[in-house]
């Protein structure tokens, strides 16, 4: 009996295995493209959420922290393109201020992140054309967040050898754990020399979104 059990487990059909987010989201998309090609853009963005959510289920204990990935906290709302900015200060305060509506920062956290490259210089100009402003969670922080912005017209922030800077992501950290995910993942992809390229092409919020997450699941 047990011999017979083995051969109908050799020639029993294997299940096809379920794949990754990535994968799933590249055969829905086409999919939702032509079915409904008026609302594709809405409808793609809602079932990617979707689909991100069920692949990213953490198997944790719920008493430990569950870090996001950058495409977690950096929904379509999170992402802002054509942003007008005076200088480097501006820049900051135009991408902070979507986090100050949202309640994850104070204004305090604000004024903390420009009084620091004041102090410090522009360190948060790490590669060439990105920055990204933070502060220590006891400025002001109340949640874990981010919020892109794309200027019209780049900025300069007096760094050596990164100016000028067009993207600017301004992070909210309510501890030193939680958001190290997302931030060593996008450290990771600007030393990718396409993926800025891949993000000047895309002239929408969705299709920045979807250059994040296409280049986060190759990590």
């Amino acid at each position: 009996m047990a011999n017979a059990q083995r051969q109908v487990a050799l020639h029993r059909p294997k299940r096809e295995k379920l794949g990754d987010a990535a994968s799933l989201i590249a055969h829905v998309q086409p999919v939702v493209e032509k079915l409904v090609p008026q609302k594709a853009d809405e409808v793609n963005a809602a079932l990617r959420k979707v689909i991100r959510t069920f692949f990213a289920t953490p198997d944790q204990e719920s008493t430990e922290v569950f870090a996001p990935y950058l495409h977690h906290l950096l929904s379509v709302d999170h992402i802002q393109l054509g942003i007008e900015a005076a200088d480097w200060k501006d820049a900051i305060r135009k991408a902070a201020e979507p986090l100050l509506d949202r309640n994850a920062i104070q204004a305090s956290y604000i004024e903390a992140m420009i009084h620091s490259v004041e102090e410090n210089g522009p360190y948060i100009v790490f590669v060439p054309g990105f920055a990204m402003p933070h502060e220590s969670p006891d400025t002001g922080a109340l949640k874990t967040d981010l919020q892109l912005i794309r200027l019209k017209t780049p900025v300069n922030f007096d760094h050596d050898e990164n100016d000028p800077v067009r993207y600017v992501c301004c992070l909210s950290a309510i501890d030193h754990n939680t958001h190290l995910k997302a931030f060593f993942n996008l450290v990771s992809m600007l030393q990718n020399p396409q993926f800025l390229p891949d993000l000047d092409k895309a002239q929408t919020s969705e299709a920045i979104l979807r250059v994040i997450e296409q280049y986060e699941y190759l990590l």
